[in-house]
């Protein structure tokens, strides 16, 4: 005989995983990031947390390993694993804060510049790959449609929203170093 099943279970409609957005958010960052990760290791010696950690200080540093976690919405410790590893392929140079002692400023060093410079054309052909059949007027709405989410995200975390994508509109989160 068939169990019954209350009226609140036939309520609830199924999730389709597959069209929930949280896990094709998911699957399109890791399908990305392996894409990355085997360009970036391969080509360049320097894993995905080590490219943003690049591009992160290439736009903003002088930062500390916490700013550049909050930046790259990455974990200290993996910051700082990669930090690491960046300082000894001297990418990356570590400086005492003048003003605070305890403090260690993070900036990329003549050669982290350059990998930067080598690594960006690659990083935006990649871009456009991604985007692939979407027109100008696209793209502006999908940024503009991913800003709006990755700042419900972050409210909903519980932090500050991570900075808007880049876009024509879109004003950087701190001042670009010159």
């Amino acid at each position: 005989m068939p169990v019954a099943k209350s009226h609140s279970e036939e309520a609830v409609p199924q999730l389709q995983l597959h069209r929930w957005f949280p896990y094709r958010f998911s699957r399109i960052a890791n399908e990305v990031s392996l894409c990355l990760h085997h360009a970036y290791h391969a080509r360049w010696g320097i894993s995905v947390a080590g490219w943003r950690i690049i591009t992160v200080l290439a736009e903003y540093a002088p930062l500390a390993s916490k700013e550049v976690a909050e930046e790259t919405a990455m974990d200290v410790v993996q910051v700082t694993r990669a930090v690491s590893e960046l300082f000894q392929k001297k990418l990356v140079l570590r400086r005492e804060d003048p003003a605070d002692r305890r403090r260690l400023s993070l900036e990329l060093s003549a050669a982290g510049r350059r990998l930067y410079q080598e690594v960006v054309p690659y990083a935006r052909q990649l871009e456009d790959e991604l985007l692939q059949g979407l027109n100008a007027a696209e793209r502006a709405t999908l940024a503009g449609l991913l800003d709006r989410v990755q700042a419900n995200a972050g409210q909903l975390a519980g932090v500050h929203a991570m900075p808007q994508a880049a876009s024509a509109q879109s004003a950087p989160r701190r001042a670009r170093r010159t």
